[in-house]
């Protein structure tokens, strides 16, 4: 086991819940992602391999099976101790920014809090390359489902934030997707489907 799969295998709780092959996926991905990337410690902080790999990894899961090119349009990934105002942010396709205690607390426990900043603002990217929020009847419907719920005082996983367009809903639909697969198969059965086909993956298969 090499470095790579060492600080995965420790700290990124999905990443051992997939099967072999998808992890074995990943671990092709992280290097190509790496590659022509400036990652930028802010306010301080130091980047490591760490901090690479776990970004990287996480950005894997929205990537990698779509032709994408590793995210080879970021050229820039900011990464700031914690951010008071903003989490993350991706600004179009060049640059990312992201809160490292969100990164770090997430990957070691996605299910908390059903969220995932990583996949989040690559989600947006990949929305940015490929235009795919709002882009089937199951998106379409679902975000009137939560906009319904949420307007009503309704229950629902997701925020009101989750609801202020369709790329915002389709990138925390994404999260929800990798952290609580489960939920959202059994709340919007035609939007998991949609997700899996653009991902490739079965979450609600690995996370039983």
């Amino acid at each position: 086991m090499d470095d790579l799969q060492r600080i995965l295998w420790r700290d990124m709780a999905l990443y051992r819940a997939l099967p072999v092959d998808i992890r074995g996926e990943i671990d092709k991905f992280v290097p190509l992602f790496l590659k022509g990337k400036q990652f930028e410690g802010k306010n301080g902080l130091t980047v490591t391999d760490r901090h690479r790999f776990l970004i990287a990894a996480n950005a894997a899961l929205v990537g990698a099976a779509q032709r994408v090119s590793c995210f080879a349009s970021v050229k820039w990934v900011l990464v700031y101790p914690n951010i008071v105002h903003i989490d993350g942010e991706a600004f179009h396709v060049s640059k990312v920014v992201l809160s490292w205690e969100c990164v770090e607390a997430e990957s070691g426990q996605p299910e908390d809090a059903g969220s995932n900043l990583v996949v989040h603002e690559f989600a947006h990217v990949l929305d940015h390359l490929l235009g795919v929020s709002h882009g089937t009847a199951a998106m379409r419907q679902a975000f009137e489902d939560v906009e319904r719920r949420l307007l009503g005082d309704g229950e629902s996983l997701f925020r009101e934030e989750d609801i202020e367009n369709p790329q915002e809903f389709f990138a925390s639909a994404s999260e929800v997707f990798f952290t609580r697969p489960g939920w959202l198969a059994g709340h919007y059965p035609a939007l998991y489907e949609d997700l899996h086909s653009i991902y490739g993956l079965d979450m609600a298969l690995y996370l039983q």
